[in-house]
């Protein structure tokens, strides 16, 4: 999986690779002005053959420098350039200084960013340079705000968008909107959360030269959770049981849809043999809706005990239509008991945010899997670090998530476009469904359910909880863009089939 750093992962990097020897700013700073270009001119083909217009905004460090490179390079192929300096023409000092000498040098156009007129002008593309992950304070840029460049054809933005927060993807109004995103060496996390998946465009990764052995990473690197391979999700013999078994308890009746759909889930994905538990009024209910899914009377949590003394039952899955009361609670209680794979999702988040002492219990066999209010309601310090105002004080979703898994002791899956899963081993990925992954037919009653079931499901077979998690999210993901739009939680299920088809599966 590829990874993503913080701001200060990738200066730690670049400031080792230069203190080595390996490499010098400046040439750090003239590559990336050439990958900014080299992208733009693959992402726009148009522009591989022309003169064209160009305002470069550039601030005062080395996001202007790279700035200026990109100016410089275009004006050599025959555009014409205009560089706009923020807060004054001298502020840029060291490498970025000398990029702006050679600007200057070579004739190159250059004012002071007050005269920038977005409205009138009328340039083909404009170049964010102003400030990428050194973003740290408010900006009074007036006109140009959180849309793109009025009058610009094409925006793009040198590392990350102007006034989006490279550690956590929240915004300092007034932000820019890229459609066009070129950062170096490896994505940053607010490429991937909150609003940078709506602000960046399309993401390229620019290779600027800096070592990418195993070893050049930092040890607590944050992975993006991409497409799932086939093999592991393969079933290569056996029988039902050897491919585990999945117990999803019901709620009271007409309670027991998202039950079935978790069931159902897991069913697809994999697992042998899937039992729906519920209580006896549901029994009907659910006979009449399970063909393959198989059904048990589980009235409490000393019957779930009980059930649970046959080994074979691998994975359970509590919360999707569970309701809340005393029966509830004790199944909650007798799952955690029982030290099974487990998947605590809905209804069960909210008794672990009631239940201090089933709370506790947790184990690491499990895998939470909260909404914003259910994260909220379980760790309600870290939701409100994550909620900080101003925005740059606020604690990172790759920070809070982590700290959450490490606090309970298990496996912690923070539900959204910018899904975010951490283990209590320090593990952390995101899977954004996002550049080219978008799945927006996701927000439909039902779908979390389905995910929950998925996870189970992959967890009855035997996976470890962190990466069923991971290979859940991207599952949940891919079976949404396969159906399209109008899809409904009930086709999520259905669609797997088809995705572990072209998975090769």
């Amino acid at each position: 999986m590829a990874k993503i750093l913080s701001s200060a992962q990738m200066r730690a990097i670049e400031a080792k690779a230069i203190a080595e020897g390996r490499v010098t700013g400046l040439e750090l700073m003239e590559r990336a002005g050439a990958g900014v270009v080299a992208a733009m001119l693959e992402h726009w083909p148009e522009l591989r053959v022309g003169a064209f217009r160009a305002a470069v905004l550039c601030g005062p460090g080395n996001n202007g420098g790279d700035g200026f490179v990109v100016a410089r390079l275009l004006a050599a192929r025959g555009w014409e350039v205009t560089c706009y300096a923020w807060e004054g023409l001298a502020r840029q000092g060291g490498d970025a200084g000398v990029m702006r000498a050679r600007w200057l040098a070579m004739g190159g156009r250059l004012l002071d960013y007050g005269a920038f007129d977005p409205v009138h002008d009328g340039v083909d593309v404009t170049v964010d340079a102003l400030f990428g992950i050194g973003m740290a304070r408010p900006l009074p840029i007036g006109a140009v705000n959180g849309e793109r460049v009025a009058c610009a054809h094409r925006m793009v933005a040198v590392d990350i968008p102007t006034g989006l927060l490279a550690d956590s993807g929240r915004t300092i109004a007034p932000a820019f909107r890229a459609d066009l995103t070129v950062t170096f060496h490896a994505a940053k996390w607010g490429h991937y959360l909150d609003a940078g998946l709506a602000s960046c465009g399309k993401l390229v990764v620019a290779d600027i030269g800096l070592p990418q052995g195993p070893q050049d990473w930092p040890a607590d690197a944050v992975e993006v959770v991409g497409a799932p391979t086939g093999r592991r999700l393969s079933k290569n013999g056996g029988h039902k049981f050897d491919h585990g078994h999945t117990l999803v308890l019901s709620g009271n009746t007409g309670r027991g849809g998202a039950a079935r759909l978790a069931a159902r889930a897991a069913l697809r994905v994999g697992a042998g043999l899937v039992t729906v538990g519920c209580p006896p009024d549901a029994m009907a209910e659910h006979a009449a809706r399970l063909d393959a899914v198989m059904l048990r009377e589980v009235p409490h949590g000393a019957a779930l005990t009980r059930m649970l003394a046959d080994g074979r039952i691998s994975g359970l899955c509590l919360g999707p239509g569970l309701g809340l009361g005393t029966r509830q609670e004790g199944l909650v209680a007798a799952a955690l008991r029982a030290g099974r794979r487990l998947v605590l999702d809905a209804d069960a988040l909210t008794i672990l945010s009631r239940r201090a002492d089933l709370f506790g219990a947790v184990h690491d066999a499990c895998v939470l899997t909260p909404h914003g209010g259910e994260f909220a309601r379980l760790f309600p310090d870290l939701a409100e670090q994550m909620a900080r105002l101003p925005a740059q004080e606020a604690m990172s979703k790759v920070d809070a998530v982590p700290a959450a898994a490490r606090r309970v002791g298990c496996v912690v899956l923070l539900k959204g476009v910018d899904t975010v899963i951490a283990a209590p081993d320090g593990r952390c990925g995101v899977h954004a469904a996002a550049y080219g992954r978008e799945a927006p037919w996701l927000a439909t009653a039902g779908a979390g359910d389905v995910l929950a079931g998925i996870i189970a499901g992959l967890m009855a077979r035997g996976w470890e909880a962190f990466d069923a998690a991971c290979t859940g999210a991207s599952l949940h993901v891919e079976a949404a863009r396969a159906f399209g739009p109008g899809l409904i939680a009930e086709d999520l299920p259905e669609m797997l089939p088809a995705v572990f088809r072209r998975l090769g599966v």
